[in-house]
């Protein structure tokens, strides 16, 4: 297991940051785990380890040999008209879910820390979560330059190899994933550290990663699969849509020209915060694209009460005032 540095948690995306502003970002590879407690461990190696606790290196190469065997077997190696490489082929088993000898991490440390702050079993949300950062310019590491490189020579002496594999789907690129390999496990030493995120802290952080950085399930998982499993899965918690939310289907709606469905959007971010001061002030501006001008009004009113000092929104009523020709109230604005 990595060690964490010394007093290196991270509370926020900023605090994370400056953390990672401490490492040579140039050469390293992040992995986030939602269990500090997780090994770096490959996903074939979990699965082995279920059914016995001690795993050789030769029943691991052993296990991954019968894994590409029974794939080939059924033809799942062929795309687009050939055969693909090994490699290839294990990262589109792991794509959909396979358990292979290759461990995810990502060249973006944003990214590490969004997997870091995830539940680490759906219904259990009280484990820290962790980052990972290998330093991978120390010789024992290696790089597979071309994908067709034979994976015995890969998993055999005491290298790990990163291999960054070819763009095949959406949540590669997404993700900018980066595939370790060479041992079932990565042995913790100097160049791989980490940093813990406290379990009370993943909900704020994600929020941050979601609002400002537009790292969430939809961004990471934006494919088919991933939309029906990762985003909408049936051991997802179900998570209701916020006045937040709302608010930025009503932006979504306005600017496609959308009027009447963003003022329903709009509503529902009202109807959730009441003081939601700007769904008045946009629902106003989707009222007036519609010509209603008193409801209109009657927003940009409702903005004002919670902001009083915003000379926008006092401009903007009376333009509408000047519509309905009530000039005294226009020229008041």
């Amino acid at each position: 297991m990595a060690k964490p540095d010394s007093d290196s948690r991270a509370s926020s995306v900023s605090s994370f940051l400056k953390w990672i502003g401490e490492r040579d970002g140039r050469r390293v590879l992040y992995r986030g785990l939602a269990n500090s407690a997780y090994k770096l461990e490959s996903s074939l190696y979990r699965r082995l380890r279920l059914a016995k606790p001690n795993i050789s290196q030769n029943a691991f190469g052993r296990a991954l040999k019968n894994l590409l065997t029974v794939a080939k077997r059924e033809k799942h190696h062929r795309k687009d008209g050939h055969a693909l490489p090994d490699l290839e082929l294990l990262s589109e088993l792991q794509h959909y879910g396979a358990a292979t000898c290759l461990i995810d991490f990502t060249r973006n440390p944003l990214v590490a820390l969004w997997f870091s702050c995830q539940p680490h079993h759906e219904r259990e949300k009280a484990a820290d979560g962790k980052i990972v950062a290998a330093d991978t310019k120390t010789e024992k590491f290696g790089t597979v330059e071309e994908s067709d490189k034979p994976l015995n020579l890969l998993l055999s002496g005491d290298k790990l190899w990163q291999w960054t594999p070819p763009k095949q789907n959406h949540r590669i690129v997404a993700q900018q994933s980066v595939f370790v390999l060479g041992k079932a496990v990565i042995p913790e030493d100097k160049t791989v550290r980490s940093c813990i995120v406290p379990a009370e802290c993943k909900d704020g952080i994600l929020a941050e990663l979601r609002d400002f950085y537009g790292i969430s399930a939809e961004s990471l998982f934006c494919d088919f699969a991933g939309f029906a499993r990762e985003v909408n899965g049936h051991d997802k918690e179900y998570r209701e849509w916020t006045a937040n939310d709302y608010f930025e289907f009503g932006v979504d709606n306005f600017q496609a020209g959308n009027y009447a469905a963003a003022i329903a959007d709009y509503d529902e971010a009202i109807h959730l915060n009441p003081n939601n001061a700007a769904a008045y002030y946009n629902r106003g501006n989707a009222k007036v694209q519609l010509e209603k001008h008193a409801e209109a009004v009657s927003d940009f009113s409702q903005f004002i009460r919670l902001n009083p000092n915003d000379a926008a929104a006092y401009n903007n009523r009376g333009v509408v005032h000047g519509r309905l020709q009530k000039y005294a109230e226009a020229t008041t604005d």
